[in-house]
């Protein structure tokens, strides 16, 4: 794999990580449909969900915007005080 696809992975791993999770558990049949359990979604909301993901990573990564993981270094990285 390229050295530009590892650091748009490491980059972008929270982004990847949520939208991975979210198809393991539909994969998993985790869905409203199937487990009556509300808080698993409907396969429709799972799809819309998934679909505004991928677009908004997308959108980051081809206007190399930052990402989440960019926004924690912010609010975690020490700031000199004057």
């Amino acid at each position: 794999m390229s050295n530009k696809m590892e650091t748009v992975k490491e980059r972008y791993s929270i982004e990847i990580e949520a939208i991975a999770n979210r198809l393991n558990h539909m994969e998993q049949g985790l869905i409203m449909e199937l487990t009556r359990v509300n808080m698993h979604g409907s396969l429709s909301t799972n799809v819309q969900e998934l679909t505004k993901d991928i677009n908004v990573l997308i959108s980051k990564i081809v206007n190399e915007s930052d990402s989440d993981l960019d926004g924690f270094d912010e609010l975690f990285t020490p700031t000199n005080k004057k």
